[in-house]
């Protein structure tokens, strides 16, 4: 007998494409689950579903479509610090620090330097995902950042004023 319900949203090739592109852009799990109307426990049970050779094919072409999305997004994202090293000292050395944290604790960096370092990237990178994001995601993104910065004070330190 077949199940009754609604069709789940793994089998809705839009649905599954949004999630993909979210997770491209630089979004977490929850919030590309977020932008299709998923917990982001569904979205980990898909993920976990792909574990299982009993489970149908989709799961892993899931799976394997996140891996690649996540792993293509930091290559994006990489590519724009490694072109914007070329302007700024800043981030080749942050490149640098991410590449080789050994050589960040051998050669002690100064933590304001890493500060203000983090605080320019963050904005590079929210400027990113609201270019790169639908508004829906956008807006998740940005409102879990501000709760996150509110929560911890850790976030762009120097630029409270800025849209807050």
């Amino acid at each position: 007998m077949a199940k009754l319900g609604r069709k789940s949203k793994i089998d809705d090739p839009a649905a599954v494409n949004k999630i993909v592109k979210a997770i491209k852009a630089g979004c977490t799990n929850e919030q590309a689950a977020g932008s299709v109307g998923i917990s982001k426990k569904t979205l980990q049970e898909w993920l976990q579903r792909a574990e299982d050779p009993k489970e149908p094919e989709k799961f892993r072409e899931f799976r394997d479509r996140i891996t690649r999305a996540r792993d293509e997004g930091i290559v994006s994202l990489a590519e724009i610090i490694r072109k914007a090293s070329g302007r700024d000292w800043h981030a080749a050395k942050f490149i640098l620090s991410v590449r080789s944290k050994e050589w960040v604790e051998k050669k002690g960096i100064d933590p304001e330097v890493i500060s203000k370092l983090l605080d320019e990237s963050v904005g590079l990178l929210l400027d990113i995902i609201e270019k790169r994001c639908d508004a829906a995601t956008s807006e998740l993104i940005l409102r879990d950042f501000e709760q996150r910065r509110s929560a911890t004070g850790a976030y762009l330190k120097g630029a409270k004023g800025k849209g807050s």
